[in-house]
């Protein structure tokens, strides 16, 4: 039984540490993006990825490691600073500041590269799939919460946020770029 709740408590810990990243860039979205359907559309699908990535993680664990040559965090870097130029872009050419559909869903799976490695080291200790619910469940409402702060900044601070929002997206980018 102590086993089964430390267990739980890893898990539930671990869902929050995948969550962190879609929270900053959900900020950043919030800022950039005021339409609440797009929250939702952005939340729902951060959650179904951080379900659905570490379950093929589990399920292709030893067919990746052996030939592994994508680096999750670079790949989520790139996506970061290319979404932040395209924001700076925007926001000089003064056209709409928001995040475009096709970038959504981008950036949706690409916060959720981490959740597929993850799966791939769960895989040693028999983590349930229903376990992985608590990911997605996590990580949608993190997700959800980073729109909801990002577009109250936006508020607070007007014009200022977009350029915030930019910032969020070059530090995050260049953090996962640069250090793994």
């Amino acid at each position: 039984m102590l086993i089964m709740v430390i267990i739980m408590a890893l898990l539930m810990t671990l869902a929050i540490i995948l969550s962190i990243d879609a929270f900053s860039i959900a900020i950043s979205l919030g800022i950039n993006d005021s339409r609440h359907y797009r929250y939702l559309l952005f939340s729902l699908m951060v959650g179904i990825f951080h379900f659905v990535m570490p379950v093929l993680g589990t399920l292709t664990n030893k067919l990746i490691i052996s030939k592994l040559i994508v680096n999750g965090n670079r790949f989520l870097g790139i996506i970061l600073i290319i979404i932040a130029i395209q924001i700076i872009i925007d926001i000089n050419g003064e056209k709409s500041k928001e995040i475009k559909s096709n970038s959504l869903i981008l950036l949706s799976l690409a916060v959720s590269i981490d959740s597929y490695f993850t799966g791939m080291g769960l895989k040693s200790i028999n983590v349930n799939t229903l376990n992985y619910l608590l990911f997605s469940l996590v990580s949608f409402l993190f997700s959800y919460v980073g729109c909801y702060i990002g577009n109250k900044t936006k508020k607070i601070f007007n014009k200022y946020a977009y350029y915030i929002s930019v910032l969020i997206l070059l530090v995050l980018g260049v953090k996962f770029l640069l250090y793994n």
